[in-house]
């Protein structure tokens, strides 16, 4: 393993070593030639899209080309995916304020053990398995595919919670929640991102792979394309039973906020 921000002088300490592509190719040359490695057989170079990676003239990537000339830079397509999923959900607004209330609402529980505890105790007196919230990543978008299944897992004992936080301790903010969670629309993404997200994961975890085919990778990306395409106009599973689901939080008096432009995700 490299690390870039240490020091190859001893005489130096790390918080002077700047990260930049000098320090990054100079530390991958240094560690090739220690494993006694013929650069000229180095094919390729996965990097992020990040400018001090990939810049035409000075990146890391053409640093290394100087020694390692048949090198080609790569952009990894598992970060390539990311930044697509990040985009295309940024350009969704409700969408994007879903992630950003999902993230408040994990800090709201992970800050307090006692409305963790309080939670935990709903989920016992429901029959529920006792699930902590799990937080969504700040720079990797598709870490949501977690978090908003074990919302969609601990949801009813969430509202309920939200709704008693809110009533015995008068906390405003256990209010502004309940009401977020309650509505038709935050209901209805939280169940189409439960249809869609686990198809791009799984794409995305397939160009992470230490061993994975190469010939299998196209007809899974052509799948999951398709698959994502099929949701436009036909529901999949989870936002079909979108009825059901909100019946069955009306029988456990949890009422819907239900509105015609709400309808419209």
């Amino acid at each position: 393993m490299i690390e870039p921000l240490k020091s190859s002088d001893i005489t130096q300490p790390s918080s002077t070593v700047t990260l930049n592509a000098s320090t990054i190719a100079g530390h991958v040359a240094e560690y090739i030639e220690g494993k006694q490695l013929n650069a000229h057989q180095l094919v390729g170079i996965g990097t992020d899209g990040a400018a001090v990676m990939t810049e035409k003239n000075n990146g890391v990537v053409k640093k290394l080309q100087e020694f390692a000339t048949t090198a080609i830079g790569i952009h990894c397509s598992a970060h390539r995916l990311q930044l697509a999923s990040c985009q295309a959900a940024n350009a969704v607004p409700f969408v994007k304020k879903f992630h950003t209330i999902l993230r408040q609402l994990y800090d709201y529980y992970d800050n307090s053990a006692v409305r963790m505890a309080g939670l935990h105790a709903v989920q016992t007196a429901l029959g529920e398995k006792v699930l902590k919230p799990i937080q969504p990543s700040s720079t990797r978008w598709l870490s949501i595919e977690m978090s908003t299944t074990r919302l969609k897992e601990s949801y009813v004992s969430i509202l309920v919670s939200l709704e008693r936080e809110g009533e015995e301790r008068g906390d405003v903010k256990a209010v502004g929640f309940f009401h977020l969670l309650s509505s038709y629309r935050f209901i209805a993404t939280m169940l189409l991102l439960c249809d869609l997200l686990p198809h791009v994961s799984r794409l995305s975890k397939a160009f992470q792979a230490r061993e994975f085919e190469y010939s299998q990778l196209k007809p899974l990306v052509t799948s999951t394309i398709s698959t994502i395409q099929k949701m436009k106009s036909v529901d999949a599973d989870n936002l079909q039973k979108l009825p059901q689901f909100i019946t069955n939080l009306e029988k456990s008096d949890i009422v819907v906020k239900e509105r015609a432009d709400e309808k419209n995700i």
